[in-house]
């Protein structure tokens, strides 16, 4: 039996999420989707939360563009 590990987190609580810029975050997201997401083992997420020091359209952001380029083909058995 293949052991599988998930990946959760990544994405920037401290600096990127509160104080960054849409376009920066659609990058990052991107950029984690795409390195290590590819097979689909991937969960995209802050360390464990999303705090009031960030604001709705950046949450809101990492969200559409985690949708757009985070679904992947179903692996064939």
């Amino acid at each position: 039996m293949a052991k599988k590990i998930t990946l959760i987190g990544n994405l920037d609580l401290n600096q990127l999420l509160p104080f960054g810029k849409p376009y920066e975050i659609s990058i990052k997201v991107k950029e984690l989707v795409e390195k290590i997401g590819q097979g689909g083992r991937y969960i995209l997420s802050s360390c464990n939360s999303l705090t009031s020091a960030v604001p709705v359209e950046n949450a809101l952001t990492a969200h559409l563009v985690c949708e757009r380029f985070g679904v992947y083909a179903k692996p064939k058995s």
